[in-house]
């Protein structure tokens, strides 16, 4: 896959809120503006404008896609990399059809967003991500490829900006693109965050339950013990 190449990450949808990108679940959320992204827990996100055509061929691609993860279709149309983060996907489904009957609700739940892999090509014609990723952002025309699809999106140059520097970090984040039922797509990073661990240690932890309401404890551990408050 490369050292640049796009990896199992972790966002979590804002129609059905929650992927992933290393198999943890971590709250992303979408900026109001097209190109102001609102940086939350190591994630970034972009909501791309997209043509009317453009939003007809994304409906498309999600339903068959879609259609696929749920058994619906036996094959996948276009790259088989269209499905890469098909177990994310389906975990998320199933947690929400089990929610909806716990709250006894009948009928099934909307179905998630599903997130493709991209890759990038940088203004000097550099590639940036998995060779073999269905979706492509070239940087240099300023435009997004999906081209199974044939979808060919104009970037505005604000945007182009925003992912050159982001695509520049270092580390270089993970990225991946969101498509959802209603066409609309957005261009996820995701950039781990590193932290220096060293006693003495101060920690926090809260247990959410849904049906209990939080409950809240803190640790202090050092060399020689470690002491627990509730």
């Amino acid at each position: 896959m490369g050292e640049n190449a796009v990896k199992r990450p972790q966002p979590r949808a804002p129609e059905q809120e929650t992927p992933r990108f290393e198999r943890g679940a971590v709250p992303v959320e979408a900026g109001k503006t097209p190109n102001r992204p609102r940086a939350g827990l190591g994630f970034r996100v972009w909501k791309l404008r997209v043509s009317k055509a453009n939003r007809e061929k994304l409906k498309t691609l999600y339903n068959d896609v879609v259609n696929y993860l749920l058994g619906v279709a036996s094959e996948l149309k276009g790259s088989k990399y269209l499905a890469y983060y098909a177990d994310e996907w389906r975990e998320v489904y199933e947690n929400a059809k089990r929610q909806r009957e716990e709250a006894g609700k009948r009928t099934p739940p909307k179905a998630p967003p599903v997130y493709i892999p991209v890759r990038f090509v940088m203004p000097g014609g550099t590639m940036r991500g998995d060779k073999s990723a269905p979706a492509v952002i070239d940087l240099s025309r300023g435009e997004l490829r999906i081209p199974s699809y044939r979808v060919v999106q104009r970037l505005r140059r604000s945007l182009v900006r925003a992912l050159v520097e982001e695509n520049s970090l270092d580390s270089r984040p993970d990225f991946v693109l969101q498509v959802t039922r209603r066409g609309l797509i957005r261009v996820v990073a995701h950039r781990r965050l590193r932290a220096r661990l060293e006693l003495p240690l101060r920690i926090v932890s809260i247990d959410e339950n849904s049906r209990y309401g939080h409950s809240l404890a803190h640790w202090y551990i050092n060399e020689t013990k470690r002491a627990h408050t509730p």
